[in-house]
């Protein structure tokens, strides 16, 4: 098995997501072989993550990854991610895995880091997505879709069978192939255009549900309006 493994590291001055303009950042690259690869799992701390499905199926898995810390010490920011960061992509058989986050324990008077990614894969690659905060945006993956997420907008279009589990933050599911279950906490979400069924347990936030070729089920609506249009299949409302 051919295993292709880049890390490619740049220091530079960034904008911090407090816009600050003096932290310090490195972007690095990571990439396997995709030739067999199934399913590649993600477990990513704090930062945005964006996953978009390439057409060619040899292309292979390739992470663009840009790690920030909130310190304009180059010295101080580069031992914090010296021995706190985790930064991993491998793969093992018909799987991948990817590992994004700072190890930073209970540690008082450190600095706070963050890494954004991006993901370029085979469309057709399935995904389980163990995410702790940031924005997440996934477009043009075929493959089965699971996500775990802490909090943070959600935006997930041109897909197939989705699953989310969500804590907070904004959804909106748009084009998706086959079924949506999502099982959010807080936070408004939209869902339109999808081929399958949709089972939706909401917490708080308004729903929105618009173009629907299959059933719809809401198990458990909380606070917030709901506005449904357009399903061709059998509505249910358990809370009515």
């Amino acid at each position: 098995m051919r295993i292709l493994i880049v890390s490619i590291v740049l220091a530079s001055a960034a904008v911090w997501a407090s816009d600050r303009d003096d932290d310090y950042s490195e972007d690095r690259v990571l990439a396997v072989d995709s030739d067999g690869v199934e399913l590649l799992d993600i477990d990513a701390g704090a930062g945005s993550l964006k996953i978009v499905g390439t057409e060619s199926p040899d292309d292979g898995i390739v992470v663009l990854a840009v790690v920030r810390v909130d310190t304009d010490d180059e010295d101080k920011a580069r031992d914090f991610i010296r021995k706190r960061l985790e930064l991993t992509l491998d793969r093992d058989g018909d799987k991948a895995r990817l590992v994004s986050r700072f190890n930073t324990g209970l540690r008082m008077w450190s600095p706070n880091g963050r890494i954004d990614l991006e993901v370029k894969l085979p469309k057709g690659t399935a995904i389980n997505i163990d995410d702790g905060s940031g924005s997440l945006v996934v477009d043009g993956v075929a493959g089965d879709l699971r996500i775990d997420d802490g909090s943070g907008s959600l935006r997930l279009g041109n897909v197939g069978n989705v699953e989310i589990d969500d804590g907070s933050g904004g959804i909106e599911v748009s084009n998706v192939t086959g079924d949506v279950l999502i099982d959010d906490g807080s936070g408004g979400m939209t869902v339109k255009s999808v081929a399958g069924n949709i089972t939706i347990s909401d917490g708080s936030g308004g729903i929105t549900v618009d173009d629907v070729r299959g059933d719809l089920t809401i198990e458990e609506e909380g606070s917030g309006s709901v506005h449904i249009s357009n399903v061709d299949g059998v509505v249910t409302r358990n809370d009515e």
